[in-house]
């Protein structure tokens, strides 16, 4: 997981921009790649209820400020609640409701399900986002450069007396998973959260920096292993009850310079989250139209 913090994550763009300064930010390649078979971007119905999903076979976002397609198109979903990372955008890109629907071709199905089981969402460059890159450039004439900047986030590291390994139980090679627990970004397994009070997950031969991307998939917090353990374990977390639940994804974007702690008592496992400033890049806007008609 720690490489997947970096700069290098950040970004695989694929609009022209103008030159710019060297010293203080880099062009973007130019499209590339496949395509969408069809779709469609129009203005969302007044009191239209929003909806972001992954469907099997496209991309599927109604009620929704066109930024968070951009977002989703150059970031790895790690970052896509981050609004600061998106600059110069003019007024209408995330005060206007967008419903964006795009469907794969079929002959491009097999690629796109190979990258759907492979990938994960903390993957950049995926087949996906070349797709909404190149529609965007195409439909809204976008055109981007990136800049450095920074964000906080976390490390994941060991407290002082390491690890208790009453609690994280080194995984056995052919032990038995639960058919109920679904497989993680970076490898691993965990189950589903328990509901209501004292609510708990529980994870099955899983790295710490398979936990480190959970964690921030489940959070909004980018989170990076530096725990210096390489084992597979399983354990359980227990829900924090001190830790508010975050706001619903699409109603509030979280802002670059707000953390957010883990809902999860890691405490237990003898392991702790601290925030550090990651340096990144982020994307700005030198061109955007409105959508042109589907």
């Amino acid at each position: 997981m720690g490489a997947a913090i970096t700069p290098s994550l950040a970004l695989c763009q694929e609009t022209p921009a103008p030159s710019p300064s060297p010293a203080s930010s880099s062009p973007v390649p130019g499209p590339r790649g496949p395509v969408f078979d069809v779709i469609s971007i129009r203005p969302s119905t007044p009191g239209e209820s929003w909806l972001i999903s992954d469907p099997p076979d496209g991309y599927r976002v109604l009620a929704q400020p066109l930024g968070r397609t951009i977002l989703r198109a150059y970031f790895p979903r790690i970052l896509q609640s981050r609004v600061a990372l998106l600059q110069g955008a003019p007024g209408w890109v995330w005060d206007d409701a967008y419903d964006v629907v795009a469907k794969v071709a079929p002959g491009d199905m097999a690629e796109w399900e190979t990258q759907r089981l492979n990938m994960g969402s903390l993957a950049s460059g995926t087949m996906l986002q070349k797709m909404l890159q190149a529609a965007l450039a195409e439909r809204c004439k976008l055109v981007v450069h990136r800049v450095p900047m920074e964000i906080s986030g976390y490390v994941l590291v060991l407290k002082k007396h390491g690890p208790n390994l009453d609690q994280m139980k080194e995984a056995l090679p052919d032990e038995t998973v639960p058919p109920d627990a679904h497989r993680i970004s970076g490898g691993g397994s965990a189950t589903l959260p328990t509901p209501g009070p004292g609510s708990e997950k529980t994870y099955f031969q899983t790295s710490m920096a398979s936990l480190a991307a959970d964690l921030t998939l489940s959070w909004f917090g980018a989170v990076e292993d530096r725990t210096g353990l390489t084992g597979k374990y399983d354990f359980t977390l227990q829900k924090r009850e001190d830790v508010s639940s975050p706001p619903p994804a699409g109603q509030t974007i979280v802002p670059a310079t707000d953390p957010r702690p883990s809902p999860w008592n890691l405490e237990k496992l003898g392991l702790e989250l601290k925030v550090i400033q990651i340096p990144m890049e982020g994307l700005v806007i030198d061109h955007i139209e409105r959508p042109s008609a589907n």
